[in-house]
């Protein structure tokens, strides 16, 4: 029996591999979220090199010096907030497909969680990734995700305006993160303010937040630039997270996002668009999408693995108070 493949950790060098086995699924590229993820703690994108599945290793996880000559052909990105655990970015090049390395990795992935202390984990699942994780413990939650990818110019700023009414967000320093800790904690059910700030120490991002009329945080939202391409040809920008108290903060904050990107309007290559991604557990946003202008379409199934052995994990959605998100960061990281 051939020995099982080494599974490395992924570098900032692999970045435009793994936008290229995303772009080859039909996916965005995401580097930026990407990038994110190998900046923090919690996060991590394994890979298998095709090197490693020509040589017996017995090794499971390495990070180890390559070339562009070794790229990644199979990944998946797991990362660990307290109890709450996402999986995504499950990739395995198509001319390796049907040798269980989605299985391997998959397996991987969910032991280190293990170790990590998870309790739950989520992942967003496309129709062929479904029997595996079927497989593998995960169970639908009969709730889906939602996509839309909007032209700038279709945004609908007066009914954002009236909306919001007599509240204003802004765009603020990453020094704010500190103020919305506890909210996004509330929506989210862990802590991943490390995540949200590795993801802003990119240039092309920025924080916007409201506060209610007694200056306590009323929502945040995160924007970056983003490409299909993986590289600098920027397209548009994607939100998210998107979190707020009431439907008036979300459409102060997204109004403020709108403007952003306007300003944001020299950098993008040709007609700018705004992507959101966000779970249908939140009617509220996707009421909200389409009052300004959006025409979100239903994606991927919810699914999860409890891991807690019958202690209380929360139910149902995205583990924390799904009324407060409006957006995610990614599929691959909620």
């Amino acid at each position: 029996m051939p020995a099982r493949p080494a599974i490395e950790i992924a570098t900032l060098a692999d970045l435009p591999a793994i936008s290229a086995l995303r772009l080859a699924q039909g996916w965005g590229a995401s580097a930026e979220v990407v990038r994110a993820v190998l900046g923090w703690e919690c996060g991590r994108l394994f890979v298998i090199r095709a090197s490693q599945l020509a040589k017996s290793d017995t090794a499971l996880e390495k990070s180890i010096s390559h070339t562009e000559n070794d790229p990644p052909v199979v990944t998946t990105c797991a990362i660990a907030a307290g109890p709450v655990g996402v999986i995504g970015c499950v990739i395995v090049r198509a001319d390796y497909q049907r040798r269980g390395l989605g299985r391997l990795m998959m397996e991987h992935a969910l032991n280190w969680q293990r170790e990590q202390g998870v309790k739950a984990v989520y992942l967003d699942a496309t129709p062929a990734g479904r029997p595996l994780y079927n497989s593998l413990g995960f169970v639908s939650l009969g709730v889906y995700s939602w996509f839309t990818q909007t032209p700038l110019g279709d945004f609908n700023r007066v009914t954002l305006t009236e909306f919001a009414g007599d509240m204003r967000a802004s765009v603020v320093d990453i020094e704010a993160l500190a103020r919305i800790g506890v909210l996004d904690a509330r929506a989210y059910g862990g802590d991943r303010l490390g995540l949200l700030a590795s993801l802003l120490t990119n240039l092309d991002a920025c924080l916007i937040t409201v506060d209610d009329a007694t200056g306590q945080p009323a929502g945040y939202l995160t924007m970056c630039l983003t490409s299909r391409s993986g590289t600098a040809n920027y397209k548009g920008a994607r939100i998210g997270p998107w979190v707020a108290v009431s439907e008036q903060a979300a459409a102060a904050l997204l109004l403020c996002a709108v403007e952003q990107a306007e300003r944001w309007r020299m950098r993008i290559a040709g007609e700018p668009y705004i992507i959101v991604a966000l779970p249908e557990t939140n009617p509220c946003a996707l009421a909200l999408l389409r009052a300004a202008g959006c025409q979100p379409k239903r994606d991927d199934l919810l699914m999860l693995l409890d891991l807690a052995d019958g202690a209380s994990v929360p139910r149902p959605g995205i583990a924390g108070d799904p009324a407060l998100v409006y957006a995610w960061l990614a599929s691959m990281t909620f």
